[in-house]
């Protein structure tokens, strides 16, 4: 299969995906459920899931999708609130409409379900390096601030929990720990929850005093001899 992506075979990108997918790995692990949906670009490494069941989508620069099963973003094959985990690498910085993409996306996410978006930061001085790496790719990688989540999760119900960060500042950083975050990280990874559905209030009728049918029968009459 032709790769569309080929800027993820770089050895920076290669090395910063693993780091990466540790972060993800140890997440996961502390995921529930039965059901997960893992949503990606082609040429990244797979991912191993700790749930039962996993619905793979690799997702290409027009919205379709390949994988598990195919289709559109803007219509994922799931029902509502019927996914545990939902797993996002980088499909949403292709996408033409990332805010249609995350509606799609959490409106599959179960209450109570974990979101994990992995991301570039848009900020970092990875941006220039891709840029030239991306000359000529077939679609360029546009890297979205955490901060653009934040309307979208208020929208459906989603809170954010936690911001972990990760790589080196820098592509080609001598001897740097891809593990740990450099001054401005290259990466990071928003884990997200979505709150339970809030209860039916249960509808208080006036009570009402019932009309009572027939007469009372009076009190016996004892004769005396």
């Amino acid at each position: 299969m032709t790769v569309p992506f080929p800027s993820f075979a770089s050895a920076p990108l290669q090395g910063l995906l693993a780091s990466e997918s540790r972060l993800l790995g140890s997440e996961m692990l502390q995921v529930g459920g039965c059901f997960a949906l893992l949503m990606d670009v082609p040429g990244m490494p797979a991912l191993a899931s700790p749930l039962r069941s996993t619905l793979r989508l690799r997702v290409s620069p027009d919205g379709c999708f390949s994988g598990d099963a195919r289709g559109h973003v803007g219509a994922l094959p799931l029902a509502d609130d019927s996914v545990n985990l939902v797993v996002l690498r980088h499909a949403i910085e292709y996408a033409r409409d990332p805010a249609a993409m995350a509606a799609e996306v959490l409106r599959v996410l179960a209450p109570q379900g974990c979101l994990l978006v992995a991301g570039l930061q848009p900020w970092s001085l990875w941006r220039p390096w891709l840029w030239r790496l991306q000359a000529d790719d077939a679609a360029r990688l546009q890297p979205l601030a955490a901060g653009r989540w934040r309307p979208w999760l208020w929208a459906h119900r989603s809170d954010l929990c936690a911001v972990r960060r990760f790589g080196p500042s820098f592509p080609g950083s001598a001897g740097a720990d891809l593990d740990q975050p450099g001054l401005i990280p290259a990466g990071y990874l928003l884990v997200v929850r979505k709150r339970r559905n809030p209860p039916m209030a249960a509808r208080i009728t006036r009570r009402q005093r019932l009309p009572v049918r027939g007469a009372l029968a009076g009190p016996a009459r004892r004769e005396c001899a």
